[in-house]
C-alpha cells in the first residue's frame, strides 16, 4: 500500500501496478473506506483532520493521503491473516469488493455511479458531497503517445500536451522553450507582438479542480490590478475548463543567478531587500501574500531593476505543507517556521522571506539556519533551533544591519517588524545611516524612492 501525491499529478511509486494506491476522503468512521473507479488512485479512507503524532511528545490535527494509506495496510493484513494463501492482487480484489461503495452499490442491486456524475476533488481530495471524491488522472507520457504532435508526426509527451494548450489559449503569441517546470506547472517563453513574454500554465492536476483554479485566477486579477515599478506586471489572463495561462513581461535574469557570482556589498544587498520589500507593499495592501519568496522569485528587469514574481501564487495554491510537495524542495529551506506548523501565513511570513534574502545576499548562498540533510530535520530545525547570528557569518557589517537582519529571521513572528513596509522602513533607516546620504543611487539595483503604487481598481 501506498500513499498517492497530495496533489491530483503522477507520483511513484503509487502508480505501480504491484501496490495499492490510497488518497484521502471525507468519511469520519476509520472502519469505512471506498474504491476510485476513475486511476490512477485505486481507493479512499479516513485521512483527513486526524490526530496524529508530532514534535515535543505532542499531537497536532493534520490532512493528508499518508493518513490514509495505514487503514488500507490494516485491511490488507486482516485479509492475509484470514487467508494467507492470497496474492497481492487476490488481496486487491479482496479489498474492493469489501469497499463500501461497492457493498452499498450491490445492496441496492445497481450499478455504481458514474465517475462524471461525481465532483472533481481539491487538492487534498477533499469533498463535501456524499459520493467519495476521486482522482483525477493527468495526461502522462504513456496515454499521449498515440497523440500526434501537429506538422512532425511523431509521438508527442505530457509536456507537449501542455504546450500545445497554451498554444491554442494564446493564439496571438508566439510560444517558445520551456523555462521550467515547478510545482504549480510550466512557465515558458512566449512573445507578443516583438515583446518578451513569460507564459505560467497552471498544472493540470490542479487546472482540473474548480475551486484551485478558481483561487488562482482570482489572486492573477488581483496581482493585475495592482501597478508598482518592483512588481512584475501580469498582461493576461486565459483559460478555459483544461487549462490556465497567465502572461508577464519577460526578465532576462533573477536574484538567483546574481547571487550564484557571489555575495552583494552590504548596500548593494539592502538595495535589493528594499526592492523586493517594496514590491510586497501594494501585494500586502491588497490583502496577498506571497508564501514562496527566495531569490529565484525576484527578477532583474532590463533596466537592472529587482521585480517580485508570483506574489499569491503559492498561498493559493499550497495545501498542508506537512503533507504536500506542493513547494519546489529547493523552496523548502526559505519557508517561515509557522508554515511547518501549517498556520496562517501572514505579513510576518514574508517579512521572514525577506529576511533570509537579506542574509544569503550578504553572505552569497549561506543562510542562518545551517544546512540539513532531510525534510524531517529541517521541520525540527525551524520548530526549535535559534537562527545562527548574522553578525558572524558577515564579519564587518554594520551592527543596526545585523540586528535588523537577525530580527526579521526570528522564529517567532511576534519579534519580527510586524510589516514589509515597517521592515522597509527601518532597514532605510539603517542603510541611510551606515552608508551615507544618496547610498541607493550608486547601487547595481535601480531603487524607487517612496512607496509609490496605485491601488488595485
Amino acid at each position: 500500500m501506498t500513499a498517492a501525491n497530495n496533489l491530483p499529478r503522477e507520483s511513484y511509486p503509487s502508480l505501480f501496478a504491484s501496490v495499492a494506491s490510497v488518497a484521502a476522503n471525507t468519511t469520519a468512521d476509520p472502519l469505512r473506506y471506498h474504491v476510485n473507479p476513475d486511476p490512477p488512485t485505486e481507493f479512499l479512507a479516513r485521512g483527513m483532520d486526524i490526530e496524529v503524532p508530532w514534535l515535543d511528545h505532542t499531537t497536532i490535527v493534520t490532512t493528508g493521503n499518508s493518513f490514509a494509506a495505514p487503514h488500507i495496510s490494516a485491511f490488507a493484513a486482516l485479509i492475509r491473516a484470514d487467508h494467507p494463501e492470497l496474492r497481492p492482487f487476490q488481496v486487491k480484489a479482496a479489498l474492493w469488493a469489501s469497499a463500501a461503495n461497492v457493498r452499498e452499490a450491490a445492496a441496492r442491486a445497481g450499478p455504481l455511479p458514474a465517475p462524471a456524475t461525481w465532483r472533481a476533488p481539491s487538492v487534498m481530495g477533499r469533498n463535501a458531497s456524499p459520493a467519495p471524491p476521486t482522482a483525477r488522472p493527468v495526461p502522462s507520457t504513456v496515454a499521449a503517445r498515440s497523440a500526434p504532435a501537429p506538422g512532425a508526426g511523431g509521438p508527442v509527451g505530457a509536456g507537449d500536451i501542455q504546450r500545445l494548450q497554451v498554444e491554442r489559449l494564446l493564439p496571438d503569441h508566439r510560444i517558445g522553450a520551456l523555462v521550467r517546470r515547478d510545482p504549480w506547472g510550466a512557465v515558458y517563453e512566449a512573445e507578443h507582438e516583438g515583446r518578451p513574454r513569460l507564459a505560467r500554465c497552471l498544472d493540470p492536476g490542479l487546472a482540473a479542480v474548480a475551486d484551485v483554479r478558481e483561487r488562482f485566477a482570482t489572486v492573477v486579477r488581483l496581482v493585475a490590478g495592482l501597478r508598482h515599478r518592483h512588481l512584475l506586471e501580469v498582461l493576461d489572463l486565459r483559460e478555459d475548463d483544461s487549462c490556465t495561462v497567465m502572461v508577464v513581461v519577460r526578465c532576462p535574469s533573477d536574484l538567483a543567478a546574481v547571487l550564484r557570482e557571489g555575495p552583494l556589498s552590504p548596500p548593494a544587498a539592502c538595495a535589493a531587500v528594499l526592492s523586493t520589500l517594496r514590491g510586497l507593499e501594494p501585494a500586502h495592501a491588497a490583502g496577498l501574500y506571497h508564501g514562496d519568496l527566495r531569490p529565484g522569485a525576484v527578477l532583474v528587469g532590463d533596466d537592472g531593476r529587482l521585480v517580485v514574481s508570483d506574489v499569491g501564487i503559492a498561498a493559493a495554491l499550497t495545501s498542508d505543507i506537512r503533507t504536500s510537495n506542493a513547494h519546489d524542495p529547493g523552496s523548502w529551506r526559505y519557508l517561515a517556521p509557522e508554515q511547518f506548523d501549517a498556520a496562517p501565513i501572514g505579513p510576518y511570513t514574508d517579512v521572514h522571506a525577506a529576511g533570509l534574502l537579506l542574509v544569503e545576499s550578504l553572505t552569497g548562498g549561506e543562510l542562518p539556519y545551517p544546512d540539513v540533510p532531510t525534510l524531517g530535520a529541517l521541520v525540527a530545525q525551524r520548530a526549535r533551533d535559534i537562527p545562527r547570528p548574522v553578525a558572524g557569518l558577515v564579519p564587518g557589517l554594520p551592527p543596526g544591519l545585523a540586528e535588523l537582519a537577525d530580527r526579521a529571521v526570528s522564529l517567532a513572528p511576534a519579534d519580527r517588524p510586524a510589516t514589509v513596509a515597517a521592515f522597509a522602513r527601518s532597514l532605510e533607516t539603517v542603510a541611510d545611516a551606515s552608508f551615507g546620504p544618496g547610498w541607493h543611487a550608486r547601487q547595481p539595483f535601480p531603487l524607487e524612492p517612496g512607496r509609490e503604487r496605485t491601488p488595485p481598481s
